[in-house]
């Protein structure tokens, strides 16, 4: 009876953090207080928990592990089993559960997977290093470079590439892109057009081709309007409240209006939080 208890629980703090009520502390509190027999985090490797009560279990897991091998698999199995609104709202839970894992060759092999924790937890220093390692990796490991490929968005708009760094990249990333989903390329290069990254003629010419956006939530046109006005006329505090109101719970936006509030919100100076919306529309495209 008290595991079904948990759930409803559970679920609730993850939809709160999911649409930014409540930050990772006090969803880490949720997931700690959730009670399993000593036998279950034995050997949580092979539990039947899935969904909310899975998260919580693998945070504690996690937390106990000595080995940073089995502290990395905990992680990548949280943010596996979750969803990108999820994750978008949970960094510190997961920098808690990876804690400070230095990159080594040992690593190689998962070392795309570990940029990706660290680039979502938000741990700057070590997203840098593990990338650093991951590029290296990739050269003999087909595995990591796609995974690599994959994150490399988030990895743009999270600052860990420079501008330098994005211009000899972005070709032979979207040449990639291209022969998988021309979609999903054309939504990346309007994500760091965006964010205020150069995207050159000759890219969006060898991108274009059929249309990207999905059909999703899109807010009513005064809302639009009303959001435009105020961006132009740089009134932050309503800026920011329509902007919210448009995007919603982030998956549901359209990315077309996603990426209207994030030009909004550089225009009225709001970098950081242009910055973060566009980490978690990144974050969406490499899931």
């Amino acid at each position: 009876a008290k595991a079904k208890d948990d759930a409803p629980r559970l679920a609730l703090a993850e939809r709160a953090a999911e649409r930014g009520l409540i930050n990772a502390a006090t969803l880490a509190a949720a997931y700690r207080a959730t009670p399993f027999p000593p036998e279950t985090i034995a050997t949580a490797s092979s539990s039947t928990e899935t969904g909310v009560r899975l998260h919580a279990l693998l945070y504690q897991v996690a937390l106990q592990e000595k080995m940073p091998a089995d502290r990395l698999n905990d992680t990548t199995k949280f943010v596996q089993n979750a969803s990108a609104a999820l994750l978008n709202g949970s960094g510190g839970v997961l920098a808690e559960m990876v804690g400070d894992i230095k990159p080594k060759d040992s690593f190689n092999g998962v070392s795309a997977r570990a940029a990706h924790i660290y680039l979502l937890a938000g741990k700057q220093d070590a997203e840098k290093e593990w990338i650093k390692q991951a590029k290296h990796a990739a050269i003999g490991m087909p595995p990591v470079a796609a995974a690599l490929h994959d994150i490399w968005p988030l990895a743009v708009v999270s600052g860990v590439e420079s501008e330098s760094d994005f211009g000899l990249g972005i070709g032979k990333w979207l040449d990639e892109e291209l022969k998988t989903s021309r979609d999903r390329a054309l939504s990346a290069l309007l994500v760091f057009d965006a964010a205020g990254f150069s995207v050159s003629d000759d890219l969006w010419a060898r991108a274009a081709g059929v249309s990207v956006f999905e059909k999703r939530l899109v807010p009513p046109a005064f809302l639009t309007e009303r959001f435009n006005a105020a961006s132009t006329d740089n009134r932050r505090g309503e800026t920011v409240l329509l902007g919210l109101l448009m995007t919603g719970s982030g998956n549901d936006a359209s990315l077309s209006v996603t990426l209207d509030v994030i030009r909004g919100l550089r225009a009225v100076g709001l970098n950081a939080d242009a910055a973060a919306l566009a980490r978690e529309t990144a974050n969406i495209l490499s899931s």
